[in-house]
């Protein structure tokens, strides 16, 4: 389990962070002594922490070693930290390093944006805030009890520049994800904040927890690649797909057709894709080219990159080439879920229409996810379209569009970790004419 806790200087986040871990027996990592760490080795080398060469070289040397020191928690090194905390740089090369830790056994984390960069699929996300005076305060009294002598308003006026500086900076800026539950801290002791946090937990990790919202939907959709083999109701499948067919299509041709298939019909269908990959490793024709060829940047280094990601959890190198073709042979076996959908789209259709058929399988997974289920949607079985065809019988009409894994996700397999990056709101999207 991956619990992100976030939030702003002094509003609680780390002591609560502690506890938690403590309760529910998980590692736990301040990230914020990674960036005070970062910016306290640019000072003791002389240099500035707004030097974004000096800063990275820091970030990519760092040690645990770094992150006991203790004079991180001195006001130098808070301002240090969110100098260097915005350079893009000394973000990515600390971004592997947090996921890292949290994939090896689970963690609870705490930062500015662990929900919303590091691990933007976390289990449960919160945000934890309190008024600026109240945060003053604490972190006031926590000076001056470890001997140092500083004004109220010393430290209210740097707290309020840290804030504005992790507010405004452009990379990684404080916010809370859009699925985190806010705990204001303000008015309530560390005990009461405790329990809140705790409820909250238990509730979001019931195994085969449902989404509540679309919201949730959303954030905890993933591409699961490790099923466990429960079985499926027929009738959970028809109500989602029921509800699914109300799914925007222009001109309302709803161009998605579905089979849906599971025990000796699955297994048969398997194990004749099986056979035929063994003659066949490369595929059959495919009707259609999966990606563009070729495919320019971004969107080369954004495959690349989920790629290595995934074949880094499952402990598989690069070299490895005869481990990464066994994996990727479990996607002709669903990845093991107990039940496998194939969705088709009429020939005469265009490329509008499968927009149509795109909106309809993310309605179909977010549904999944009310339901307490998982997917992961698979245009690999084009691959093999031909031999789809004649075990089920496909009308000429049709041709196939992917296949659809449908089950629940193995909690203790490593890949069902994996987190996909994305790009930042203002990468994709231009707003005009808006005040705010």
């Amino acid at each position: 389990m991956i619990i992100a806790i976030d939030g702003p200087a002094a509003a609680g986040k780390g002591t609560l962070a502690r506890r938690i871990a403590a309760a529910l027996s998980l590692p736990y990592l301040d990230t914020g002594l990674l960036y005070r760490a970062v910016g306290r080795l640019v000072l003791d080398a002389g240099e500035d922490p707004a030097d974004a060469q000096a800063a990275t070289r820091a970030a990519r040397t760092i040690t645990e070693t770094d992150l006991s020191r203790r004079d991180l928690r001195d006001p130098d090194a808070d301002r240090a930290a969110s100098q260097v905390a915005s350079i893009p740089s000394v973000r990515q090369a600390l971004l592997d390093y947090q996921r890292h830790y949290g994939n090896k056994n689970g963690a609870v984390l705490d930062g500015r944006d662990i929900g919303t960069i590091v691990f933007p699929n976390a289990h449960v996300k919160l945000f934890i805030t309190a008024s600026l005076p109240a945060r003053a305060a604490r972190r006031h009294a926590e000076l001056l009890q470890r001997g140092e002598t500083i004004s109220l308003d010393a430290v209210l006026a740097d707290m309020s520049a840290r804030d504005e500086a992790d507010r405004n900076r452009i990379a990684a800026p404080l916010r809370p994800a859009f699925d985190a539950t806010e705990i204001d801290t303000t008015d309530i002791d560390a005990d009461t904040a405790f329990e809140k946090a705790l409820a909250l937990i238990k509730e979001k990790s019931q195994p085969g927890a449902a989404a509540a919202t679309v919201t949730d939907a959303l954030a905890t959709r993933l591409s699961v690649r490790d099923f466990l083999p429960d079985p499926i109701p027929g009738a959970t499948l028809r109500r989602v797909l029921e509800k699914a067919a109300r799914s925007p299509s222009g001109g309302n041709l709803q161009p998605w057709h579905v089979v849906v298939l599971t025990g000796a019909p699955l297994a048969s269908l398997v194990e004749k894709v099986t056979a035929r990959q063994a003659e066949l490793p490369k595929g059959e024709a495919a009707e259609y080219p999966v990606y563009p060829n070729p495919i320019t940047e971004p969107y080369a280094a954004r495959r690349f990159k989920i790629g290595e990601d995934m074949y880094a959890l499952l402990n598989i190198t690069r070299e490895d080439r005869e481990s990464r073709r066994a994996w990727f042979q479990n996607n002709f076996r669903f990845f093991g879920a107990p039940v496998g959908l194939f969705c088709f789209v009429d020939r005469q259709m265009g490329a509008a229409q499968f927009s149509d058929l795109g909106m309809f399988l993310q309605s179909l997974m977010l549904l999944l996810r009310e339901e307490g289920l998982d997917s992961c949607a698979q245009e690999a079985w084009s691959m093999f379209a031909p031999t789809i065809y004649a075990a089920l019988n496909t009308p000429p009409n049709l041709m196939l569009f992917c296949g659809l894994a449908i089950g629940k996700r193995n909690p203790d397999a490593p890949v069902n970790t994996l987190v996909s990056d994305r790009a930042p709101l203002d990468d994709f999207a231009k707003f005009e004419g808006f005040s705010s």
